[in-house]
């Protein structure tokens, strides 16, 4: 919401006033145009709608406003702002259907952010394939995508939710997508340009993935993300080459599975600035029993680990945050019981269970909890999703938010139309006014047998009290819009290009060159925008402001098409004379009508 400065003045005494009564504000309160409703009739599948695993949202734009993303299965990605209103040019339609949550990251460096979306199709579960789109906002694919794969089935038969996660791994200033392929044997690291990067995509079989998104995370502290993946058999720790680290991969016993779409979470439980590794994991036959497991970045079993649970199986990520403030992590496990058994758990860093106990809703779904101060108290709390014992009379789930003693918050649960499965909450500030906001999605498919009605709704809370960035530890599914489920990763800022002294007209872009650093020679490529033409100028400066290279055949006109015009210039390291330059750093400037775009690359010989 924009506010003026008297309502801004109004909306910080109201938060004040909930900070002076503990934050006892009431319930949360569903934001003025939500919910986001869809329907289907005819819908062919059994399965819901989505989204699965949680909502994503965009960093803020130059108004301080962030816009919620999240993808479905009739094959639509869909963004919408504050007031439940779409954006231009969205939503945007695949190939196939939504699996995954839809991750959100500037991959490409140019002030601008993607997002990154992976569609498969409906066709043989044992040849399946799968389509990996980079949409810019204005629903264009970056250069290189869509990138196609075709799989195989395996033993799950059709792919289950799996996400991309991105990060930096080369350190070359673009973001990668690393993810595995669910019910296949391969994991991919991909760049910003569609392309594999040298070592990839791998292959693990006769083992195959188990439907856990990958993790990312410095294990081996040599300055460099890794990537960490649970297969049914094994856990393995790759570097960015697609290299086993040191004293891994590890084994998963024989008699147990990776809690499915449960990635492994990533943390420093014992102090000493090395990350541990923890996973979830359930007996498969009969699912009588399950295990936490945490691993030590050198491959070992850390003390006190795994932790059994004889009669439930633990069913999502183990999420990590300090919810008693006592300067010491704990792990909150959720668990889908056998018997009688409490379904939250609050472990200690060594194991002991320091709380438990039972939901008033039982069936806790598979996505979240997420740790985040809900009610003003100084505490985080532990919000989770569930379906059964909710509503007598129609369809319908509901969020629940604990403290950290296990007590039910005031104005909780959240009740919402349609099924909470498979979707975990989203906590943000959506609209830059300082008070907590809570993104989250329910579907339902009505009548077993055709014709089926598939329901969709997004919804958005206003929770009423102030942002709290300090016990925000694990606020959505895979702790962030990265999807790196590392609890101690923070996304950096996206900075939004200007150009002159207005904003950079929507559509013209200038990308970080590849590769960077470069020896020989790098590539270049920028965007026009569409229904605009004008005079394209490309200069090369050095670091004291010199000219060195004019690219004179790219001065051109730019006539109006249906799309961003894409082009590219390669830059062999020489002048405007041919004459070879020398190492160091330089700045390659853009200039369209009155408006430019300036980056740096390194020139290394």
């Amino acid at each position: 919401m924009k506010f003026g400065s008297k309502t801004a003045v109004a909306a910080l005494a109201l938060l004040t006033l909930c900070f002076l009564l503990d934050g006892m504000c009431g319930p949360p309160e569903l934001m003025p145009g939500w919910p986001f409703y869809l329907a289907i009739p005819d819908w062919p599948y059994h399965y819901v709608l989505g989204a699965c695993e949680g909502i994503s949202y965009l960093s803020p734009d130059l108004e301080g406003q962030r816009r919620i993303v999240f993808g479905l299965r009739d094959s639509t990605v869909h963004i919408l702002d504050y007031q439940c209103e779409e954006l231009e040019g969205w939503p945007v339609k695949g190939e196939g259907y939504v699996l995954g949550a839809v991750t959100v990251g500037d991959i490409n460096a140019d002030g601008y952010e993607e997002v990154i979306v992976d569609f498969h199709d409906d066709g043989d579960p044992r040849h399946i394939r799968s389509w990996v789109h980079a949409f810019r906002l204005d629903g264009s694919d970056l250069p290189g995508f869509p990138l196609e794969i075709d799989r195989r089935g395996g033993s799950l038969g059709r792919p289950a939710p799996t996400s991309q996660v991105l990060c930096d791994f080369d350190k070359n200033g673009t973001l990668e997508i690393a993810f595995t392929m669910c019910s296949d044997s391969i994991a991919c690291l991909v760049n910003c340009y569609g392309q594999f990067l040298p070592g990839w995509p791998k292959n693990i079989g006769p083992d195959n993935f188990w439907g856990s998104p990958v993790s990312v995370g410095d294990i081996d502290k040599d300055g460099y993300f890794d990537i960490v993946a649970l297969s049914r058999n094994h856990v393995y720790v790759w570097n960015s080459e697609g290299e086993d680290l040191a004293g891994w991969p590890g084994d998963i016993p024989d008699d147990l599975y990776p809690s499915l779409s449960s990635a492994p979470a990533l943390a420093d439980l014992d102090g000493d600035d090395c990350l541990e590794i923890l996973f979830s994991t359930y007996e498969w036959s009969q699912f009588l029993y399950g295990q936490v497991f945490v691993y030590h970045s050198d491959g070992s079993i850390m003390d006190g680990w795994p932790v059994n649970f004889s009669d439930a199986i633990p069913v999502t990520t183990p999420t990590v945050g300090d919810v008693d403030n006592d300067g010491e992590l704990e792990i909150v496990v959720v668990l889908n019981p056998t018997g009688p058994v409490d379904n939250i758990y609050v472990l200690s860093t060594n194991g002991a269970v320091e709380n438990s106990w039972q939901m008033d809703g039982w069936g806790v779904d598979h996505f979240g909890p997420v740790i985040v101060d809900v009610d003003n108290n100084g505490y985080a709390d532990i919000v989770v999703s569930t379906n059964m014992n909710v509503c007598e009379d129609t369809v319908c789930g509901a969020y629940y938010a604990y403290d950290k003693d296990g007590v039910l918050l005031s104005g909780w649960p959240v009740i919402v139309y349609d099924l909470t499965a498979y979707v975990g909450a989203t906590f943000l500030d959506i609209n830059s006014d300082s008070s907590l906001n809570m993104a989250v999605s329910s579907s339902t498919v009505h009548n077993f047998y055709p014709p089926r009605t598939a329901t969709f709704h997004a919804w958005l809370y206003d929770i009423g009290v102030p942002v709290n960035p300090d016990l925000m530890f694990w606020p959505k599914y895979g702790h962030d819009q990265y999807h790196t489920s590392n609890f101690h990763f923070k996304v950096p800022p996206v900075t939004q290009v200007k150009g002159g002294s207005a904003t950079v007209p929507f559509g013209f872009r200038l990308y970080q060159n590849y590769p960077n650093p470069f020896n020989e020679e790098t590539t270049i490529r920028f965007n026009l925008p569409r229904g605009k033409s004008g005079e394209v100028t490309l200069e090369v400066f050095d670091i004291h402001g010199r000219r060195v290279k004019r690219s004179s055949e790219i001065v051109q006109r730019y006539v109006p098409g249906n799309g961003p015009a894409g082009y590219t210039f390669t830059w062999d390291g020489t002048d405007n004379y041919s004459q070879s330059v020398s190492s160091g750093i330089y700045f390659y400037r853009l200039k369209y009508g009155d408006d430019l775009l300036v980056r740096k690359m390194t020139l290394i010989k």
